[in-house]
């Protein structure tokens, strides 16, 4: 079976001798000491070079009588002079030269120049395989079933499992193995103040479901044609930037472009009920609300984006007010495996990575950035990096029924799983979004199909939070996201066909193998918005007679506490389906709902009670969360 491989860069070799001047280590006795890596698919005419700290200006006039240009990589517009420098990008500048040299010999060249800390080949990223686009066989007008029980008119809503799994795709699909975000809608479906970038190919902009929530930079759109009009650096970059062909105008028409973009841009914001296809995670309520969708194109076509272009898409994104950035895309899990070697070799990148992190965000919610990588489709035992590396949220893929998919990366450098599909067992199990093709719609898996769930979650909880009046720290903000989870260890269990890639066949494996090798577990958008609020939730599932433990609520002494009562709004009654009044049984709620869904209810207790004190009186405000009840093979709970 052809499997879906997601974007990704070939694995480049590079040079062993990496003494990096800026950390310390004496690079004055030889030349090639600077260079940072090899000039393996580099290209020609073309040398990176970051001048030491001190040098205001940097210029390589006839060097070995080549002439050469020198310019800096990072574009320097009105907004971001500033943070340039104190980040120290602005010391990086493209030096250009005669094709026809001799590229290690510049390198070397250049290297031994007093003002240079060090060089970089600028290297030409490509696609190791193209993505398989599945067309959407149902009619994206109109489903099978009704609509009455989804929350929004998406006519294909009923087939996201990925979004709400009650098994309605099949026989596969395990209730619960999804991302909660129906609960969550309860609470926020997106707002419009916060920007997601998505790197990646060129995002169809004018797609029907998705044209209304494209990030527009304004000044640009009522602008003139060819002039920067905002003066940020870049001419009529209306939706966004095309790093690979360095212009405004985003592209996806070309007969080699793929639908690897648009798909994932649908799952983090397509539009939600607007009476058409598919629902996004963040797409709003039909009012022109969802988050906005940034396009920062790094391939086109079968042209791509060098290292340079890809760094500059990080800058670009957090100077044009990014939140979370996309990254579906990255290295072959085998070229680097640990953080010292992943920084000696992609030091350009992994620095406009840091510029994000630190530059990103909108200030009215959080003070930077947050950053995405989808961990890889080499089925390997190691995430691939950027995604490994230890600030930025690696994430893996499972199937609908809760099993690993059968090409995710996991292990070292995941740090969550979600939603990628396996169309092993048929093409539903995959996930459905937007594409190019005529019908606008169809199936795709991978890592980086998980990985626009998990931006578009974190979109979700910040459009939560500037509607609340937080304000967030970005690094507390990322370890709330990655610690909105359930344990998907358990599910891991007996034998299942998993791609061996390098054979191009199915292998038998025993599971066991991706317990505790999925990060904290499968993300619940949901959750991520009751920490937020710091609201502790219970959950059951309809028609359970269970009694819920306190323990966590209270105290572990929580069956010697005298619980007095259990609140519950009318409404609340009504949406859960509760009929017969909570009572406590052992220090544990008893309370049976017979529909899905969550509500808030009020816990009270007393203690200290006694012969001369009547006891203090304590409540905590409690989110139950109703799930739908299990299946034969396993279920959400």
């Amino acid at each position: 079976m052809k499997q879906l491989l997601l974007l990704s860069l070939p694995c480049l070799l590079m040079v062993g001798c990496v003494r990096d001047m800026e950390r310390g280590i004496d690079t004055s006795t030889e030349s090639c000491g600077k260079i940072i890596n090899s000039p393996t698919n580099a290209i020609a005419g073309e040398i990176m070079v970051k001048a030491v700290e001190g040098v205001e200006e940097l210029s390589f006039d006839n060097v070995s009588t080549v002439e050469c240009s020198c310019e800096p990589i990072f574009a320097r517009g009105n907004n971001n002079r500033e943070s340039l420098a104190e980040s120290g990008l602005d010391r990086w500048y493209m030096v250009r030269f005669d094709e026809n040299c001799d590229l290690e010999s510049m390198a070397r060249t250049i290297a031994a120049d007093s003002r240079v800390a060090y060089v970089e080949y600028n290297k030409a990223l490509e696609r190791r395989n193209e993505p398989e686009l599945v067309e959407a066989s149902m009619d994206i007008e109109a489903t099978t079933r009704a609509l009455d029980d989804m929350p929004y008119d998406d006519p294909q809503l009923p087939y996201q499992w990925n979004l709400m799994n009650d098994g309605f795709v099949g026989e596969r699909a395990v209730i619960g193995a999804d991302v909660n975000v129906f609960d969550a809608w309860k609470y926020t479906t997106g707002d419009s103040r916060i920007i997601v970038a998505v790197v990646d190919n060129g995002i169809r902009v004018d797609h029907p479901d998705l044209d209304g929530n494209m990030w527009v930079n304004e000044a640009e759109l009522n602008g003139v044609e060819g002039v920067d009009d905002d003066e940020n650096g870049y001419i009529d970059d209306i939706h966004g930037y095309n790093f690979c062909d360095d212009k405004g105008e985003i592209t996806w028409k070309d007969f080699y472009d793929t639908s690897h973009a648009t798909h994932v841009a649908g799952i983090i914001a397509a539009e939600t009920n607007n009476g058409r296809g598919v629902a996004g995670i963040a797409g709003g309520s039909g009012n022109n609300d969802g988050v906005r969708i940034m396009s920062c194109q790094v391939f086109s076509s079968y042209n791509v984006a060098t290292t340079a272009g890809f760094a500059n898409a990080f800058i670009y994104a957090a100077d044009n007010g990014a939140s979370v950035i996309n990254n579906s895309w990255g290295y072959e899990a085998s070229d680097v495996a640990t953080d010292s070697a992943y920084l000696e070799k992609y030091s350009l990148l992994q620095e406009a990575i840091d510029y994000f992190e630190q530059n990103g965000g909108n200030p009215d919610v959080i003070d930077g950035g947050i950053v995405v990588f989808a961990g890889g489709n080499d089925g390997k035992p190691l995430a691939m990096y950027p995604a490994a590396f230890h600030d930025i949220i690696g994430v893996a893929a499972f199937a609908p029924d809760f099993m690993a998919a059968n090409y995710t990366n996991y292990g070292p450098g995941i740090n969550v799983c979600a939603p990628g599909g396996d169309k092993f067992y048929g093409d539903q199990y995959e996930v459905v979004s937007t594409t190019l093709d005529g019908r606008g719609y169809g199936y795709m898996q991978g890592t980086s199909m998980a990985c626009p769930h998990v931006s578009g979650i974190a979109a979700l909880g910040l459009s939560y939070a500037i509607q609340k009046g937080y304000k967030l720290s970005a690094r507390e903000y990322r370890d709330l996201i990655v610690t909105s989870t359930h344990d998907i260890d358990k599910y891991q269990t007996g034998y299942a066909n998993i791609y061996d890639k390098e054979n191009k066949e199915f292998d038998y494996v025993d599971m066991s193998r991706y317990a505790g090798a999925l990060g904290t577990g499968y993300i619940d958008a949901h959750l991520l918005l009751m920490q937020l609020d710091q609201i502790p939730c219970l959950y059951t599932s309809t028609g359970s007679d269970e009694p819920l433990a306190l323990d966590n609520l209270f105290s572990e002494a929580a069956h010697r506490i005298n619980f007095t009562e259990c609140i519950v709004s009318q409404q609340c009654e009504d949406d859960l389906g509760i009929s017969d009044a909570p009572s406590f049984e052992d220090g544990k709620l008893c309370i049976k709902c017979t529909k899905p869904g969550t509500g808030r209810i009020t816990i009270k207790a007393v203690i200290g009670t006694g012969s001369v004190t009547e006891g203090m009186e304590i409540e905590r405000e409690v989110e139950l969360v109703v799930r739908r009840s299990k299946a034969e093979n396993g279920g959400w709970l």
